[in-house]
């Protein structure tokens, strides 16, 4: 080995401060500049989002009902309309641009469209009965009511509420652009 050899640098040891970082440098000589910031927005709020997104589906649900009832056929595209509803609502009330705020539009979605069909019941039993809305929904079995809409579910109604659930996610998240 000859004399004109640069020696080989040795590392400090863990937890030391090395006095070769640059100035301008953290101490440790890590720079962290490189990292991107994650901006939450201040203003977020997830449970106001919920309180808003099942609003959203309450009011999304009577609309089916009374959609349902007037022409006298359910349609699928209303829960692709409700979805939307409640994503808006969870999005401009929530503010957030997390995942969680997607997972409860799809379950507020669910929820507004499981209550849909249970308002388009109860409506349809109270005409057909000739009492009030109110009445039927006392005196209703829920566990009957339940197994009636479970066997009148068909293969589109699966096919529209995926594609609401899917709405519900996708449209209660906020972009990191607003």
């Amino acid at each position: 080995m000859s004399d004109d050899t640069p020696p080989v640098p040795v590392p400090p040891p863990l937890g030391s401060v090395s006095s070769s970082a640059p100035s301008d440098a953290p101490a440790g000589g890590l720079d962290f500049s490189a990292i991107p910031e994650v901006s939450v927005p201040p203003s977020s709020n997830l449970i106001l989002g919920i309180i808003g997104g099942l609003a959203a589906a309450v009011i999304g649900a009577i609309i089916w009902a009374a959609i349902a009832v007037v022409a006298n056929l359910e349609v699928g595209y209303v829960a692709v309309g409700l979805a939307f509803l409640v994503g808006l609502a969870i999005r401009n009330l929530g503010r957030g641009q997390d995942i969680v705020y997607g997972v409860a539009g799809a379950v507020c979605s669910f929820l507004g469209i499981a209550l849909g069909k249970v308002f388009t019941l109860i409506w349809v039993v109270a005409d057909q009965e000739q009492v009030s809305v109110l009445d039927v929904f006392t005196h209703l079995d829920w566990g009957k009511a339940f197994q009636v809409i479970g066997d009148n579910l068909g293969p589109v109604d699966f096919l529209f509420g995926i594609f609401a659930l899917c709405l519900g996610f996708k449209y209660s998240i906020r972009p990191p652009s607003q």
